[in-house]
């Protein structure tokens, strides 16, 4: 049996829709006011990044490199938390007062700051790699972050892996430490510089290697660079009241000189090359240095400390 639709069903059809269109009209209105809606925030999205891409370039011509995921990052937060519970340490004693007042130099003391006596007398031999997370103010600890941040994640993308970077920061901090502990026996010596003039030096060894590739301004860049590092030197030398750690920041730099040839990657078989020709000499230079200055760290007679009883500089 087919389907046989007579006049009247057609017509009941027809009103049926005409209902139908009253009750619920066409939405392509509502479509066309959500499509300019949807247009205009994607213009002003567009219009954010713009505004945002001068910034940005900014950040990153300034800090290099950077990323949240790395040792250099972490380094920078690490010590910073040392310094904000060294300095809320130091607020809690002073509230306290009476014999609870502590100096700030023996709050850095109590966090493990470089001591020659304590090191080679008392064995105190966390000195030597504790410094590196300790800073004296908030201009100090500012000028390591900034440093870090401008330097630091470069020369970790250099190394490649990151557990290379991490020993440069350590052993450049201990070979520091040790320098100063040698030559400036009765300062407390505290500070990340240490580690950040092993990355410095590991620049200089960068420069070296990429020279040829710097293009036709390489001779400026190199001068350039050569001043910013002696006047980093120089701030210490010249001013030996400024409270900087000049042999710290030496013992660093020579430190990571020689790492520099052992942990830097080469970017081809040339420069590896001109790595491997450094190498032996840089493993030599450790060796010696390390067993010279450790023997000279232990061997020391400290007078001075007769008079001011370094044995307990911050029990009184």
């Amino acid at each position: 049996m087919s389907n046989i639709r007579t006049l009247n069903d057609y017509r009941d059809n027809q009103n049926n829709q005409n209902s139908n269109y009253q009750q619920n009209p066409p939405r392509a209105q509502a479509y066309v006011v959500g499509g300019q809606q949807n247009r205009q925030s994607q213009l002003q999205h567009q219009e954010s990044k713009e505004t945002c891409k001068p910034l940005k370039l900014c950040f990153y011509l300034f800090f290099p490199n950077f990323k949240l995921k790395s040792v250099t990052f972490a380094y920078v937060v690490i010590f910073l938390l040392v310094y904000i519970i060294d300095e809320i340490v130091h607020a809690a004693k002073k509230a306290q007062g009476g014999k609870n007042i502590i100096s700030w130099a023996c709050i850095l003391y109590e966090s493990g700051a470089k001591f020659t006596y304590a090191i080679s007398k008392q064995g105190h031999l966390h000195r030597l790699f504790m410094p590196m997370f300790l800073h004296s103010g908030f201009f100090h600890i500012f000028w390591n972050i900034f440093s870090f941040f401008m330097i630091g994640f470069s020369i970790e993308n250099s190394m490649g892996k990151w557990y290379r970077y991490a020993t440069l920061l350590l052993i450049g901090a201990i070979g520091g430490n040790i320098f100063s502990a040698v030559i400036d026996p009765y300062n407390f010596g505290v500070g990340a510089s240490t580690s950040l003039f092993a990355v410095l030096a590991c620049l200089c060894t960068w420069f070296y290697l990429n020279y040829d590739r710097l293009g036709p301004m390489k001779f400026q860049y190199m001068i350039f660079f050569a001043l910013m590092v002696c006047f980093a030197f120089l701030n210490g030398f010249l001013f030996p009241g400024s409270g900087v750690d000049s042999w710290g920041h030496m013992g660093g730099f020579l430190y990571g000189l020689a790492l520099s040839f052992i942990l830097l990657k080469g970017q081809d078989m040339a420069q590896q090359k001109r790595l491997d020709r450094f190498r032996v000499p840089a493993y030599l230079f450790l060796i010696v240095i390390t067993a010279a200055f450790t023997v000279a760290m232990f061997a020391r007679n400290l007078p001075e400390c007769d008079k001011i009883d370094c044995a307990h500089i911050c029990d009184r």
